[in-house]
């Protein structure tokens, strides 16, 4: 019989291993040979190939260059105690593809920690590269990258009780400040707590420079409340961070979430099926742009706003379609349906088309609602299509604001039962978030003479 120079590598590799050449199947503690691998391999080659088999592990761990790649679906990292699997620390130039890491379902060592716990972690990482690699079936999170560069790239992540990923600076301990992942062609699904998470530790945004596009993520629940927890995407406290093309859908919060974070970007995502905002930026944000995304059935299209006393400043929202907004929220603190919802300093709303904007119990759908708090504020509402909604555009200003200015111009209002424009009157909750939005009675559209800081020109309505 001719020898099989292919085999015969396979078969000795899974000697090494302890695992028979034809499943490579390790019913017992495999970690001390496989760390004895790992360990020649970085010294050595830095290639190490494994083939199709279940591998049980503690914990592993790489602190130089290696590139370690198994049979996609394959070759499994099982966890013997639910933990970590892997650990990557200080080292440049790792590479991971065609492993999975599965963590059999087993409680999380520490149930407080969970949530701070993966089954992969990397630490001080510089051109990292993990591609078509599995997570999955673990009481703790997927993969974290605390203060790593490089590539996260067609990965799955599934049935993690806590987020797929979480990326960033994690503590404001010394060590390196690597930033610019690249995290698209990911398949995110049955989360406990999130899916792709950016987070930066400190006082000021962190410098971020992440690439999260071309994802896919839906199945997002929240075991821990609302605001960090249930959202599709959310970026805290970065900048220069762009969420680009991804899809996102069934999320028990919000769907894309950018908090308190700096010139950031926010462009041609789906969303749906949310039952919060679809897009959300809040807090003390500051140049951030969302444009051309679609957002359908939501219980709020795309918010803009601060919060607990603060207000972003620099907001761009022009060129999404916006509809079907009548989802039932499941945060308690929850107001009127509502398109697009600004109330930042300088805010920009242009050429959005939004339509069907239902009514609910706190009071009629609205297409538009601008808040007009503080006489810093700046609002151009322009050239955007509204359709079906009882109140077209709603705003909300203290009846003596005299200098905060409102540009409403150019815009297109249909089927607004209620009024075209309008003033609100608000309701609130404790915490001076919006609890229910009346209009006032009076169609500005149609007055002669708007109040004085508002100015109203070309906008056209129809029944």
């Amino acid at each position: 019989m001719p020898i099989n120079r292919r085999e015969m590598v396979k078969a000795a590799l899974a000697s090494a291993l302890g695992a028979s050449p034809a499943r490579a199947l390790a019913a017992s503690d495999q970690t001390a040979r496989l760390q004895a691998q790992i360990d020649a391999a970085q010294a050595g080659s830095g290639l190490l190939a494994l083939p199709p088999g279940i591998y049980s592990v503690s914990t592993l761990s790489i602190t130089g260059p290696v590139a370690i790649s198994g049979v996609p679906g394959k070759t499994i990292l099982r966890s013997l105690h639910g933990g970590p699997i892997l650990q990557v620390s200080d080292a440049e130039g790792v590479r991971l593809s065609g492993l999975t890491f599965d963590g059999a379902n087993a409680p999380a060592a520490d149930e407080k920690a969970a949530g701070d716990s993966y089954l992969v972690a990397a630490r001080n990482c510089a051109a990292l590269r993990i591609e078509g690699c599995s997570f999955r079936n673990a009481a703790v999170s997927g993969l974290g990258l605390d203060r790593c560069s490089g590539w996260v790239k067609d990965n799955q992540f599934h049935a993690l009780a806590e987020v797929a990923l979480r990326a960033g600076r994690f503590s404001e301990a010394a060590g390196n400040a690597a930033h610019g992942l690249e995290i698209s062609g990911n398949r995110v699904s049955d989360m406990g707590n999130g899916g792709i998470y950016i987070f930066h530790a400190g006082a000021k945004p962190g410098e971020d420079s992440s690439l999260i596009t071309g994802n896919h993520i839906e199945g997002v629940r929240s075991a821990s409340g609302n605001g960090p927890n249930g959202n599709g995407i959310d970026v805290f406290n970065a900048a220069h961070v762009t969420v680009a093309n991804n899809r996102v859908t069934d999320c028990a919060f919000g769907g894309i979430r950018v908090v308190s974070s700096k010139n950031c970007v926010v462009t041609g995502n789906t969303v749906s099926a949310i039952a919060d905002a679809g897009i959300f930026v809040e807090f003390a944000f500051e140049a951030v742009s969302v444009t051309s995304n679609v957002v359908d059935d939501c219980s709020l299209g795309i918010e803009m706003s601060g919060g607990e006393g603060t207000v972003g400043v620099l907001a761009l929202c022009a060129n999404n379609i916006v509809r079907d907004i009548a989802r039932p929220a499941t945060n308690p603190q929850s107001a009127n349906f509502i398109g697009i919802d600004l109330a930042a300093m300088a805010a920009t709303c242009q050429g959005n088309v939004i339509e069907r904007i239902a009514d609910n119990a706190h009071g009629p759908g609205i297409g538009i609602a601008v808040f007009d708090w503080q006489a810093s504020h700046e609002h151009l509402v322009a050239g955007n299509m509204i359709r079906a909604a009882a109140c077209g555009i709603g705003i909300v200003s203290p009846p003596d604001a005299g200098g905060p200015p409102i540009a409403i111009s150019g815009n297109m209002i249909s089927g607004a039962s209620i009024a075209a424009i309008t003033m609100l009157e608000q309701e609130t909750f404790a915490d001076g978030s919006a609890k229910s939005l009346k209009p006032t009675g009076e169609d500005l559209a149609k007055a002669a003479a708007p109040a004085a800081h508002i100015s109203l020109s070309g906008n056209i309505t129809a029944p």
